[in-house]
């Protein structure tokens, strides 16, 4: 990996670092996160969810056949 000097991803790396610190690993800090969502949920916050792809439609049978 090419490493590159970039104050505003070293500035990224540094938060990260401090959030898994302070939650105790990235497992804590997702639960936090799950928490802190239900949390505004409650006041009223909506939060769009992934949209799921239908599967491909299947080709129609060939009326020839």
């Amino acid at each position: 990996m090419i490493q590159m000097k970039d104050d505003i991803v070293a500035e990224v790396r540094r938060y990260r670092e401090e959030l898994l610190l302070e939650h105790g690993g990235i497992e804590d800090y997702l639960k936090y996160l799950q928490a802190q969502r239900r949390r505004w949920e409650a006041l009223g916050f909506k939060f769009s969810t992934p949209k799921r792809r239908a599967s491909p439609a299947k080709p129609a049978a060939d009326p020839k056949q």
